[in-house]
């Protein structure tokens, strides 16, 4: 984390802190449960099949990116090439996810 520069997530779920780990459910329920956040509430954002599954065993939504997986391999909500892809806003309901609108 250092080396990016960025800060550290208030919450982090690793390797160590689950028994099982992805596709079984464990690290995606033990992260909602570290924010409070009733897991039908989360949206997983995955590059993997396996991390797909996890998250939907967890009943969460997925947004699947093409980075490292071809996306006829990722069955998510949504797939993307890339974040950029996608338009986060925030309102009173929470935060909704759109596709990015490409200027022509």
């Amino acid at each position: 984390m250092a080396a990016t520069r960025l800060d550290a997530p208030s919450v982090l779920v690793a390797a160590d802190h689950v028994h099982r780990g992805k596709p079984d459910p464990e690290p995606f329920l033990l992260g909602a449960e570290r924010l409070g956040v009733d897991p039908e509430l989360c949206l997983v954002v995955e590059d993997a099949p396996s991390g797909l599954a996890a998250a939907r065993a967890a009943g969460m939504a997925t947004l699947a990116v093409t980075t490292t997986t071809p996306p006829q391999e990722l069955h998510a909500d949504a797939v993307v090439s890339t974040l950029a892809d996608v338009v986060l806003s925030a309102d009173a309901e929470g935060v909704r996810v759109r596709p990015a609108v490409s200027a022509a």
